[in-house]
């Protein structure tokens, strides 16, 4: 089955964005049916990228996706046709991507050997199962504070911030490991919970990523476990993008 799309500049330029923000935490890029959902390579956090107001219902996987994403940046500035040959069981399947100077073309990997394989959507909602009965909090993250909290991240060279429970509020702050260079972001976001003295050490990579619009945050608590189950919804473009991640509610010890 061979498959074509056109993407504009504008589209191609967001396709690229996409693809950006998980090269450092993901090997591969598996889009279904023009749909990126998978966990990072540590397991942290699962991306969720619909991708389909750009490539409709097509499907490719890419892997050594920083090397190839850089390839593909040639094409920046371009419209570029992308022609998809899905392998069967006579053929391998081939990705190729052109435009008015040039074409590349990459040959389709072995699924299984992915390392960042596809995630379905009762995977995904076993894994985070969103309740409002379990609701903690929902507040919205303009662009300067994710913006502020990825450049601490990386120059305190931290992976997680701290949200912390102080009854009916709580708190997004960072710390270096050795606890001499601190940050605080939010103070006084409203619970829907009340949480005395705990808090959850939540992965930054959601504050990382390029977009576009505020970072509207919820997050739930696990109904079996004393986990919390963080969902973080924005978009770049025409695209919608959604990082789950989960952590663990810790006790504050005072004494």
């Amino acid at each position: 089955m061979v498959s074509t799309q056109t993407l504009s500049v504008d589209g191609f330029n967001q396709f690229i964005r996409c693809l950006t923000n998980i090269k450092d935490v993901c090997n591969d890029a598996d889009i279904r049916e023009g749909i990126l959902r998978q966990r990072t390579n540590n397991h942290t956090s699962v991306f969720e990228i619909d991708l389909r107001a750009l490539l409709n219902d097509s499907s490719i996987a890419l892997t050594n996706l920083k090397q190839q994403l850089e390839v593909l940046k040639i094409f920046q500035g371009q419209e570029v046709e992308i022609t998809i040959h899905s392998p069967d069981e006579n053929t391998i399947g081939v990705y190729q991507f052109k435009d008015q100077h040039t074409s590349i073309q990459f040959i389709a990997p072995t699924m299984e050997f992915l390392d960042n394989k596809f995630m379905n959507e009762t995977e995904l909602q076993t894994i985070f199962p969103e309740s409002e009965d379990q609701l903690i909090l929902q507040t919205e993250i303009p662009s300067i504070s994710s913006d502020r909290i990825r450049i601490v991240s990386h120059y305190f060279n931290i992976e997680t911030v701290v949200v912390e429970f102080n009854g009916e509020t709580a708190s997004i702050l960072a710390a270096t490991a050795s606890k001499d260079q601190s940050a605080k972001f939010f103070e006084g976001i409203i619970l829907d919970t009340q949480i005395e003295k705990c808090i959850t050490n939540i992965s930054n990579i959601a504050f990382a990523m390029d977009h576009e619009t505020e970072i509207e945050f919820i997050m739930f608590k696990d109904p079996n476990q004393n986990v919390a189950l963080n969902k973080f919804t924005t978009t770049l473009g025409d695209i919608d993008i959604k990082v789950y991640s989960r952590s663990q509610i810790i006790e504050i010890d005072e004494g």
